[in-house]
């Protein structure tokens, strides 16, 4: 008991660090990749394999694709899997996984949160056997399943919290890439107010330059004025196309 007892408490301390390291990647604008020895990301679609490629090689490529979320490098073909898409991390001996940080320490959290309630099952497995062992301090003995019923019940409630962060994360992922679709949409938009504008002052410049060269001043500014309405006009109309 007192030997799963350490084993708890060590955990504990480890779910700890590892939920802060969480919060402080989730709260920066970090967003690289962490790998995983002899592991392989399983995900919804396969974007594409890249031929004679390492770890490093591989989280480069995945990084520069928007719609990668993980990868899975095959040690022995030297061949990057790039995965889009919420994924599982799987045992798979000779393969790399690399994830997102955020998801990594989800991951873990998750694998520490699996070993606590595997080392709590034990503790109480072995309260339960050694109760009659126990008789002068039975008391002590139903607190100490009374807690440990507790912490078991906590711990489903993190596992819980656990898979909603992950949901959430997904989530917000998906947000960040629709940001960055409409700031290159609104880009071209003003690309393209920009030469409209050139192309009117160069054709006003046209205009006074013909209306000074006729004879007698026959080219007035009134005839000049159909011309603006119609460059006008194209504006609004590029306008709406823009905004649809």
């Amino acid at each position: 008991m007192e030997i799963l007892g350490n084993k708890f408490n060590s955990l504990i301390s480890q779910y700890k660090e590892t939920y802060d390291e969480f919060l402080n990647q989730v709260n920066s604008n970090d967003k690289s990749f962490k790998s995983i020895p002899d592991s392989a990301f399983i995900g919804r679609n396969n974007i594409n394999t890249i031929q004679g490629s390492n770890v490093k090689n591989c989280m480069k490529s995945c990084s520069k694709n928007n719609s990668c979320s993980g990868a899975t490098l095959d040690n022995n073909r030297k061949t990057c899997s790039l995965i889009s898409g919420t994924g599982n991390i799987v045992h798979s001996p000779n393969q790399t996984a690399i994830i997102k940080k955020s998801l990594y320490y989800t991951y873990q959290l998750q694998k520490i949160n699996d070993e606590l309630t595997s080392v709590n099952k034990n503790m109480m497995t072995l309260a339960n056997s050694n109760i009659s062992d126990y008789q002068e301090t039975q008391k002590l003995n139903a607190q100490k399943s009374e807690i440990l019923q507790h912490n078991y019940k906590i711990l489903q409630e993190e596992r819980m919290q656990i898979e909603d962060m992950i949901r959430q994360y997904e989530t917000l992922n998906s947000a960040y890439k629709d940001e960055s679709i409409n700031t290159t949409s609104y880009y071209y938009s003003y690309i393209m107010y920009l030469l409209i504008i050139i192309f009117l002052i160069i054709l006003l410049l046209y205009l006074f330059s013909f209306s000074s060269g006729q004879v007698g001043g026959s080219m007035t500014f009134s005839k000049i004025n159909p011309f603006i309405f119609v460059i006008l006009g194209i504006i609004i109309i590029v306008n709406a196309i823009l905004k649809n």
